[in-house]
């Protein structure tokens, strides 16, 4: 077996695990779970330190720099779903400022 092939070997599954936690962060923001979020953050941190341990150096084959473009699309599609799940749109930030008014408007009726 070549050197390259070795490399990619060790990088295909790696890259397969960033995938699958990059959409686990995108389906935990999307439903608040900030618990799944910060640990799925935690394990993306510790597979971008062993791909980049993993790589360092070495000359890719085209077949992994394709699935490595791939892979970078997905994370960067997760990465807006958690961006939009906690960016507040101006109706929810609106919402959520009318709310005091609104209790304290409903405390003095009552």
């Amino acid at each position: 077996m070549r050197r390259d092939e070795d490399d990619g070997a060790a990088l295909a599954p790696l890259y397969d695990a960033m995938m699958h936690v990059a959409r686990l962060m995108g389906d935990a923001a999307e439903a608040a779970d900030w618990d799944t979020l910060a640990a799925a953050r935690d394990c993306a941190r510790l597979l971008t330190t062993r791909i980049d341990a993993a790589s360092a150096g070495q000359a890719m084959p085209a077949e992994l720099r394709t699935r490595r473009y791939a892979v970078l699309r997905d994370v960067l599609r997760q990465d807006a779903r958690v961006r939009e799940a906690l960016t507040p749109t101006p109706a929810v930030l609106h919402a959520i400022l009318d709310a005091p008014r609104a209790r304290a408007s409903a405390l003095r009726a009552g």
